[in-house]
């Protein structure tokens, strides 16, 4: 075969090999689902969250979101509702790792992790989802329980699993706009105080006694 043949020849396997890679059959790729299955945010009854120290059980109680490891004390309906909505919508679309050897490193494991998301519903059922490590500000590891596949989230999913009971009641005790308050009246073991605003805004102390002083930034002080 002389020089031009073998020419002829490599061109041809090359454009035999070309075409081979451009219609082999590949697997159809399949699109990102949620991590969690067959639960929907209606159905959830109770939600429990731990870390290595602490733990919180929330509970719906006559459609009422409340603290169940605190006395059943009302907890703020938004704050479980969306922490739920964001467990939920955990989607498998980045995968990170399928090996459990990788579990303990990204603080996913059963017995190593950031934080343990127990998700309950009314018919008895769990599902768990471990938040892990955080590889940057936005983002975390997650892992549902029972599967290896380790995936990135949102990383606000980790800051809003908290074991605190402060972060799921409304702590305020008495909320009010401060410019519409025009008198209060403060009352002790010695007596009655009154505090009136006056024309300039600033409050005053009606009862002062012609040999008594006003000690101004004290009684803002108090009042604010």
């Amino acid at each position: 075969m002389n020089r031009r043949n073998w020419i002829l020849l490599i061109v041809l396997l090359v454009q035999v090999g070309l075409v081979a890679w451009l219609y082999w059959p590949r697997p159809a790729q399949t699109a990102a689902g949620t991590l969690l299955t067959d639960i929907a945010t209606e159905k959830i009854s109770g939600l429990t969250i731990e870390d290595n120290t602490a733990s919180v059980e929330l509970a719906q109680v006559d459609g009422q979101w409340v603290l169940a490891s605190g006395g059943n004390y009302p907890a703020t309906t938004l704050s479980v509702t969306s922490f739920i909505s964001g467990v939920l919508a955990v989607d498998t679309g980045r995968l990170v790792a399928t090996s459990p050897a990788s579990h303990a490193r990204l603080r996913v494991s059963d017995a190593d992790f950031v934080r343990r998301v127990t998700l309950a519903s009314a018919d008895g059922g769990e599902q768990v989802v471990y938040v892990g490590a955080s590889p940057n500000a936005g983002a975390v590891h997650v892992r549902a329980a029972g599967s290896d596949n380790v995936y990135l989230a949102d990383g606000a999913l980790s800051g809003a699993a908290r074991t605190d009971l402060a972060g799921w009641i409304d702590t305020s005790y008495v909320s009010l706009d401060p410019a519409s308050v025009q008198e209060m009246t403060i009352t002790n073991a010695n007596g009655a105080l009154e505090l009136v605003r006056d024309a300039n805004s600033q409050w005053t102390l009606p009862s002062l006694a012609p040999d008594e002083t006003l000690d101004a930034a004290a009684l803002q002080t108090l009042a604010s």
